[in-house]
């Protein structure tokens, strides 16, 4: 209730949904903190399973977005804004009451600005960060095992065997303990990126009076690296269950090329273990598994995303609280 003393900010139901996204943020940041002593064992798998990680282009990405979170975004806010701007924001971030000085007030919500502005959201690009790389050295690992199969002939793929079964069941259990370290945390996650997109959406159309130059700005810039990050999500995370199922395809090719003769006793043992650990189910983390990446899903998220601004877009202004009536009474 208090952060809706602002009338003329926006409605308090939006406020409710930023709210509910920021839980959901936290609860991604808590959920991974409880498993931080398994983060650094984890990635030292992935890389004895995989490529060694380009470390380079790692840390120029993060400072990229540690440029954007902590740099970019607030000073356009605090130097481009207008006065009216400012002290809509000064009465936001505390809460509709008014009082201190102006220096007091200037270094409250620099602080306020930055840790919810930016020190959270880059919080949680961390997060999201750590999921994205695990999940593409995962996803090549899996693609040099495809191809590894698809480039042998059947003779070298008889007698390479006790290789491949060893590499892909190493490669399956560092899957399974990244499903037991990331899979809630990138539920979390996109429940929270998803939140923030649809409440973003729902206020630039909804409430377009308040819609300067500063406010398009700052939610063009929410929406915008949430709906990145929900792509990212979706696309590198769902990366994986579509290369294990390529893997099952590519074995089973080169499975009807293998001749009764090439296979003995030993070869066919170790050939139905390998067959054994294909036909596992694909292992799909939670946050993937809310849209598994196939054409089908992705176009009926966008058409839910279209419904959804179209059933907004039919609202009438009176049924709906409108700033300046608000300001009117």
């Amino acid at each position: 209730m208090f952060i809706a003393r602002d009338k003329a900010w926006m409605n308090w139901k939006e406020n409710v949904c930023f709210i509910a996204s920021e839980v959901l943020y936290m609860l991604s940041w808590y959920s991974i903190r409880f498993q931080k002593n398994k983060i650094l064992p984890l990635l030292q798998k992935v890389e004895s399973v995989s490529k060694p990680f380009e470390a380079l282009k790692i840390d120029i990405l993060v400072g990229i977005v540690f440029c954007s979170y902590f740099v970019f975004f607030p000073l356009v806010l605090t130097t481009a804004s207008d006065k009216e701007f400012r002290m809509t924001y000064t009465l936001y971030f505390m809460y509709g009451f008014d009082y201190g000085s102006d220096a007091f007030k200037d270094v409250y919500v620099f602080v306020k600005l930055i840790s919810m502005m930016s020190f959270i959201p880059f919080c949680i690009f961390t997060v999201l960060m750590l999921y994205l790389v695990i999940s593409f050295y995962l996803s090549l690992s899996l693609e040099e095992f495809k191809r590894a199969i698809v480039i042998s002939s059947s003779q070298e793929f008889v007698n390479s065997l006790p290789t491949l079964t060893k590499k892909y069941d190493r490669i399956l259990n560092v899957l399974r303990e990244f499903q037991d370290t990331f899979s809630l945390t990138s539920f979390f996650l996109c429940l929270g990126h998803i939140a923030v997109s649809f409440t973003t959406i729902s206020f630039l159309l909804l409430f377009p009076n308040f819609v300067d130059a500063m406010v398009l700005f700052e939610r063009l810039y929410v929406f915008l690296t949430s709906t990145i990050s929900i792509i990212s999500l979706f696309y590198i995370g769902g990366q994986i269950p579509v290369k294990m199922a390529g893997i099952r395809a590519t074995f089973y090719a080169k499975m009807v090329a293998i001749t009764p003769g090439m296979l003995d006793a030993e070869s066919q043992a170790r050939l139905d273990i390998l067959n054994k650990l294909v036909d596992l189910p694909e292992i799909i983390l939670s946050g993937s598994d809310i849209i598994f990446y196939t054409k089908t899903n992705i176009f009926g998220t966008l058409g839910s995303f279209v419904t959804y601004s179209l059933l907004l877009l039919q609202f009438k202004h009176e049924d709906i609280p409108n700033g300046n009536d608000e300001r009117a009474n």
